[in-house]
């Protein structure tokens, strides 16, 4: 199950972020000397609420073991009745099973409660099929502590000026990166060439080196997850300095089709472009010269099991900034690597979106949902509870105020899965003051001007879902260099949108772009 989440995550924007719980009466005063103080301090903006004898049903991902929840949950709705006279009753949903089981739900009208937002069934997927509430109005009266922690996070949630849900809070600034085995550049003598590398030409050298004088696969490429010679749509790679990449922003198709440029505010298709030209020409000669993973084109297993098994060199990948070295090498088992900068991502609609709560359609009594979720917004011990369990035997706190799992956990989940991360410990144990630069990346994330830009692609559905299953036939093998007659298979590709109806899709995007600026 952390194999799939590793590759979910990278697939859309491989935001892999960890965290941290106190597990006895004494957990506050330990949450307190690893959190912000205002976090433990603070009384809730939203006033003393009452719904004594509540009881709210929470669907949640299960990523790990759940074996000893039950007096987790009996920790966290102590806490709970005590200050709202709320409790929760948590159905954990395997990750394979989210979508099947979230929507037999939902067809059924079976009540819940409170539901997560994931990259699996996404915001925009249960807004526009009407399954989740408008919560403007109780956020007012019940969550203005979320209003105002949030805040920066809200609009990608928002509709029509209306709140529909609430993304979880933790930093969600992002870097391009390359990752590259340390002790092979060390082995081979590359690793000043590394830190020193300015361009593919330099790339290639390494990726040579590794290839004449090793086992490994030089470049690793997930192709149906579309890891590659790049990451499309995501990324611009095509320039041979590495000083002109940058990372490319989109109006939130639903399939990854189009992008938008941001001086012009031009919706364009990606893979129309000189750039995925240029993309597909470099994968095709990387790959003829051994260069690339072989099997990439039909690929599902995640880079953090070719780098743990020892059989990968290097990969593409973006990952959250802050504390990103740490949270990709414990992934890889402990692997160690060099990671290279290329560029900065600005925080999209997706992104900001891709994790949170929202209330269901179904939901009895949304009031008391929201002040729950407004207490977790601003209770250390409860998000410590979600994220890590039981202190001492799920988790240990470390000195400096970090934590880490116990060797046999009966609890293990993720913190960006919660309302606040920033508020439970922190997974970064070589970062001694993980809070005050968790505060920094948040101040000083750059958030894409199109973040608060929603459009309703219900009547292209046809269109758009034509043109993904396009885009999955062909693009895998361009990018994973293993097309045979590259250009051939791209001009295929080419018509085959067209066919499909990009240029009406593109049409319909850059309208409802126009239409947004122009209210703004």
């Amino acid at each position: 199950m952390k194999k799939f989440l590793s590759v979910l995550l990278a697939s859309v924007m491989s935001l892999s972020l960890l965290a941290g719980c106190g597990g006895n009466d004494n957990s506050a005063s330990s949450a307190e000397s690893a959190a912000p103080a205002e976090a433990q301090t603070e009384e809730s903006a939203a006033g003393d609420v009452d719904f004594e004898g509540t009881e709210i049903k929470m669907m949640l991902i299960k990523d790990g073991s759940r074996e000893g929840w039950d007096d987790i949950e009996a920790e966290i709705n102590r806490i709970s009745s005590e200050a709202i006279g709320v409790t929760i009753d948590v159905e954990w949903v395997e990750f394979a099973n989210w979508i099947q089981q979230i929507s037999l739900r939902m067809a059924s009208q079976d009540e819940m409660d409170i539901i997560a937002l994931t990259p699996l069934m996404t915001f925009n997927s249960l807004q526009t099929t009407n399954q989740i509430m408008d919560i403007t109005d109780y956020l007012e009266e019940y969550g203005q502590d979320i209003l105002e922690i949030d805040a920066g996070y809200l609009p990608a949630t928002t509709v029509n000026g209306r709140i529909y849900g609430i993304p979880n809070y933790f930093p969600k600034g992002a870097s391009g990166f390359i990752e590259m085995r340390t002790d092979t550049l060390e082995e081979l003598g590359l690793m000043e060439k590394a830190q020193n590398m300015k361009s593919w030409s330099d790339f290639e050298e390494i990726l040579t080196a590794v290839r004449d004088n090793t086992n490994l696969a030089p470049l690793y490429t997930l192709g149906q997850s579309l890891y590659g010679i790049t990451i499309p749509q995501q990324y611009d790679l095509s320039s041979e300095s590495f000083a002109e990449a940058r990372p490319l922003d989109n109006p939130g198709d639903p399939y990854g089709l189009l992008n938008i440029d941001p001086e012009t505010d031009t919706v364009y298709c990606y893979y129309l472009t000189d750039i995925f030209r240029k993309d597909c020409e470099r994968a095709a000669d990387f790959y003829q010269k051994g260069l690339m993973f072989k099997d990439g084109e039909s690929n599902m297993e995640g880079a953090q099991t070719y780098f743990k098994d020892g059989t990968i060199f290097s990969v593409f990948n973006t990952t959250e900034t802050l504390g990103a070295e740490d949270m990709i090498e414990a992934q890889a088992g402990g692997t160690d690597l060099t990671m290279i900068t290329l560029f900065d991502v600005p925080i999209k609609r997706s992104t900001a979106g891709m994790w949170g709560m929202a209330i269901s359609n179904t939901c009895a009594n949304p009031e008391a949902a929201i002040a729950f979720l407004n207490l977790a917004y601003t209770n250390a011990d409860i998000m410590n509870y979600f994220t890590w369990g039981i202190e001492g035997r799920d988790y240990v706190v470390n000195a400096n105020g970090s934590a880490q799992r116990s060797e046999a956990p009966l609890y293990e989940s993720e913190y960006f899965f919660y309302p606040n991360g920033t508020i439970a410990y922190s997974s970064r144990t070589s970062i001694d003051n993980y809070y005050e630069l968790a505060e920094e990346a948040l101040a000083s994330q750059v958030y894409s001007k199109y973040l608060g830009f929603e459009c309703d692609a219900e009547p292209l559905t046809n269109e758009l879902t034509a043109c993904n299953n396009t885009k999955m036939e062909y693009v895998p093998g361009l990018i994973c260099g293993s097309s045979t007659d590259w250009e051939s298979r791209l001009e295929a590709f080419q018509k085959k949108l067209a066919d499909n109806g990009i240029e009406e899709i593109i049409a319909y995007y850059q309208e409802q772009v126009d239409v947004w600026l122009a209210a703004q």
